[in-house]
């Protein structure tokens, strides 16, 4: 899973496209087994938001077979298909023991190995540690040697990691605001904290709505603070304007190739991108067409695939895991996990790509886990107890 996470910006070549299609159907393929084997199990039932979710990924996924025309439309469709596939991975992850074996090997492995693909990371080695912006949101439960290596692969993105990065480098301060929130959960009522979740479900209509009638481009902030003009060398010797608006225009490209050609509702099936003036592709890629097969906001790639339909069932999925804990949950430990959850709805208006790569595995790591009966049952302590001792190393 890592490599797939870095593989992009790696300079020295690690895997190809049919290692990474027999690795990523290989891991579907377990976590399917466990679902069908689990399937008459109360405690392991799917939640039927994301029942709904994969659902509505196989039919994309049927209806791309006839929105294909060609090599690159086939390559696309089973690529995305197995990226959104990934919340068949319930079953699996809803179960702490089985979180904490996968994050704890993980740590365990990258650890050792992030020191050596280093060199070659072009200074992305932030979506190789990925997840150890989760762990930072437990940083306050684990063993006293865990935090020592949380905190040593965290500066290693700070120091190492690219500044233009910019998406990464927040996603990593938003979790260590979470688990500074975590350390405080005494001195932060339930309605607080539902204030903060709420508020994360709803900002990105807020500003959507702001942008769509140009009262505020929350884009455009750089121009209203002064820092339009703050550039940085980049890891290929280029510069980066750390205040520049590199969404609007994806957004306003996302919306004409839907209107003309009619897929607001419906999307557009995971086989197709969006019709792309800026990002022009070359005649032997994608037909030919001028599509850009995916863009860097998530939220919009649910849209150009799934169409307004897949927007509302993501939310839709995302809410349910928030309202199940806060309904459901015997310790507020799990509060700020909900808020994690949310901050990747909020987020996912302004990037988070939607591949088959850890970041995901995170997201529905912490959704899985807010919907799990075996999580919300926890007590406060057994809770703190779990994190300690499975999740450290």
């Amino acid at each position: 899973m890592g490599v797939f996470s870095c593989q992009q910006w790696l300079e020295i070549p690690v895997t190809n496209q049919a290692l990474d299609w027999l690795c990523q159907f290989s891991i579907l393929g377990i976590f399917a087994w466990m679902a069908f084997r689990s399937r008459n199990l109360p405690q392991y039932r799917m939640p039927w938001q994301i029942v709904l979710y994969l659902a509505m990924v196989v039919l994309s996924a049927i209806y791309g077979l006839f929105m294909s025309e060609g090599y690159w439309d086939y390559k696309a469709l089973v690529t995305n298909f197995l990226a959104y596939s990934l919340a068949i991975g319930y079953p699996y992850f809803s179960q702490p023991s089985k979180v904490a074996v996968s994050l704890r090997f993980w740590l365990m492995f990258a650890t050792v190995t992030v020191w050596i693909l280093l060199p070659f990371m072009d200074g992305e080695c932030g979506k190789y540690l990925i997840p150890v912006s989760f762990l930072l949101i437990f940083i306050s439960l684990l063993e006293k040697k865990t935090v020592i290596v949380v905190l040593v692969l965290s500066l290693v993105v700070v120091f190492f990691g690219s500044i233009g990065d910019r998406s990464t480098l927040l996603r990593f301060l938003v979790c260590l605001i979470i688990g500074i929130g975590l350390m405080a959960r005494r001195y932060l009522s339930k309605k607080v904290l539902l204030g903060v979740v709420t508020a994360e479900l709803l900002l990105p209509f807020v500003f959507l709505g702001l942008g769509a009638t140009g009262t505020f481009n929350i884009f455009r902030i750089g121009d209203a603070i002064g820092a339009s003009k703050v550039e940085i060398e980049n890891s290929n010797d280029g510069v980066d304007d750390l205040g520049a608006d590199t969404r609007t225009f994806i957004y306003i490209e996302e919306a004409a190739s839907a209107l003309k050609h009619n897929y607001v509702i419906q999307g557009r099936s995971l086989a197709r991108g969006y019709d792309s003036d800026f990002f022009f592709m070359a005649d032997d890629e994608m037909g030919g067409r001028g599509e850009r097969g995916s863009s860097e906001v998530s939220i919009l790639n649910y849209f150009n695939y799934f169409g307004l339909i897949g927007v509302a069932i993501y939310f839709l999925v995302l809410l349910g895991a928030i309202i199940r804990v806060f309904r459901q949950s015997r310790n507020r430990i799990l509060l700020f996990v909900a808020i994690y959850v949310g901050f990747r709805w909020c987020w996912s208006f302004v990037e988070d790509y939607n591949w088959f790569n850890l970041n995901t595995i995170c997201q529905w790591i912490a959704v899985s886990m807010c919907y799990s009966p075996f999580f919300n049952k926890m007590s406060e302590k057994q809770f703190a107890l779990w994190a300690k001792k499975a999740l450290s190393i």
